[in-house]
C-alpha cells in the first residue's frame, strides 16, 4: 500500500475505512518509520496514551455536552503535536491519519448543532486506530 494512495475522509461512514487505510499502510512497512540511518517503531502505548485522552473527552461530551470539551480538544491537539516533535514514528502517524487537522474541524464545529456527533465520531476514530493497529499486529 502506498502513502499517497491513502485519503482520510473524517465522516461517520468513512472514519472506520480511514483507519483501517492508515494501519494497514503501517503494517506494510512493519510499524517502523525510518528516522536516519534507524528507524522507529510504531507502539500501542503511543497510540493508547492518545485514546485515553479521547476517551476522556467522549465521557465528558456524553455527560456535559459538546461545548465542555473545548479544552480537552485544545489539549488533545497540542498532545499530538508535542509527541510528534518527540518520536519520528508519532509524527508520521499524526500527519498521515489527519488528526489535528481532524479535531481542528472538530474544534470548529463546537456551536453547530451536531457537534456532539463530530466530537464522538473524533473518538471513535482514535478507537479504530487503535483497533486496527492490534488488528494488523502492531506491537509494544
Amino acid at each position: 500500500m502506498n502513502r499517497e494512495d491513502i485519503k482520510i475522509n473524517f465522516s461517520k461512514k468513512s472514519y472506520v475505512d480511514s483507519a483501517s487505510n492508515v494501519m494497514k499502510y503501517y503494517q506494510s512497512i512493519g510499524f517502523k518509520v525510518p528516522s536516519g540511518k534507524r528507524s522507529e517503531n510504531l507502539t500501542n502505548t503511543q497510540l493508547r496514551n492518545f485514546l485515553a485522552i479521547t476517551s476522556s473527552i467522549y465521557n465528558i461530551v456524553m455527560s456535559q455536552g459538546p461545548e465542555a470539551v473545548r479544552d480537552k480538544l485544545l489539549y488533545f491537539k497540542i498532545h499530538l503535536i508535542y509527541q510528534a516533535g518527540r518520536n519520528v514514528a508519532v509524527k508520521d502517524f499524526v500527519e498521515l491519519s489527519k488528526l489535528p487537522a481532524i479535531t481542528e474541524k472538530v474544534l470548529s464545529k463546537l456551536d453547530d448543532d451536531d457537534a456532539k456527533e463530530y466530537v464522538i465520531c473524533l473518538c471513535r476514530y482514535m478507537e479504530a486506530l487503535v483497533a486496527y493497529f492490534k488488528y494488523y499486529g502492531g506491537k509494544d
